[in-house]
């Protein structure tokens, strides 16, 4: 697998650009108005670490700080925070580079509404409405049944989704 100078500069051109600065303390204006010479040695040093199968502890370094989700909620319930990822702008950049690099392999069923762009909560709320108005104008009953999977990643056998990935050809360095 081999990195780009483009899409190491198409992930930069990715990078959201806010005021806030990564745990590295460089912002993603750094990357976005450095010289074009700076993709090229990000590939240069994306590659090698691929090649030594190595990424840099600081480099991958994140804090997960707890955000409230509902004000009016109880504050020492620990299920009214949602869990939100600082990490440095150079680990965003590997992250979009790999994305745009696998994007393709990783597609998913239009009925999937969860961690898919363009397809929120209120995708799936529309659906559903449209489903029982459509049942309903037809004078049959219509069952529900809703399934809270909000746990359902604290036991997910990653042996099975590392078995899922490599069927769809991500290459073994990544999974790793």
């Amino acid at each position: 697998v081999l990195i780009t100078a483009v899409e190491v500069y198409e992930a930069i051109k990715n990078l959201k650009l806010d005021k806030s600065s990564g745990l590295d303390q460089l912002q993603a204006e750094h990357f976005r108005y450095a010289d074009m010479h700076l993709s090229c040695l990000l590939a240069m040093v994306l590659n090698a670490m691929l090649c030594h199968g190595f990424i840099p502890d600081k480099a991958m370094f994140t804090v997960i700080i707890p955000v409230l989700k509902n004000k009016k909620g109880l504050l020492t319930d620990k299920n009214n925070y949602r869990p939100v990822a600082l990490t440095s702008v150079f680990s965003k950049v590997i992250e979009f580079v790999v994305l745009g690099k696998f994007e393709h392999k990783l597609r998913s069923s239009d009925h999937q509404f969860g961690f898919k762009k363009k397809h929120g909560s209120d995708m799936a709320i529309f659906a559903l409405k449209q489903v029982i108005e459509y049942y309903n104008i037809r004078s049959s009953p219509v069952y529900v049944c809703f399934l809270d999977a909000s746990k359902a990643f604290d036991c997910l056998n990653y042996w099975v989704l590392f078995r899922k990935l490599l069927d769809r050809g991500i290459p073994n360095i990544f999974i790793r």
